[in-house]
């Protein structure tokens, strides 16, 4: 009976120590895939905002103002965003509860 016990224990212990294994690998490759996925998203952006400004610039016949049009929006937008950070947040956080813990 006593090595039984002994034997579910380290079983237990075992199959706990698995599933820990297992959470830190999957939070290992989402935190891999996040930081790619924003360097890449962080690079579209940046040539995409280059791209924009020279077309206007272009359009305009301007030296600068394509990129003072393109600058003002980026800015706006970051405005925007920071206004209203308290409701994203709270969304998400929502969002991650709901799926995360059974009910």
């Amino acid at each position: 009976m006593k090595e039984e016990l002994i034997a579910y224990i380290e079983l237990k212990f075992k199959y706990y120590r698995f599933e820990a294994v297992e959470k830190i690998g999957e939070v290992r490759a989402k935190l891999f895939f996040d930081i790619v996925f924003l360097f890449l998203a962080f690079c579209f952006l940046l040539f995409a905002g280059f791209t924009s400004a020279l077309v206007l610039n272009a359009v305009l016949d301007s030296a600068y103002l394509g990129f003072v049009i393109i600058t003002s929006c980026l800015l706006l937008i970051m405005l925007i965003l920071l206004w209203k950070r308290k409701t994203i947040l709270d969304k998400i956080f929502q969002n991650y509860i709901n799926r995360n813990i059974p009910s």
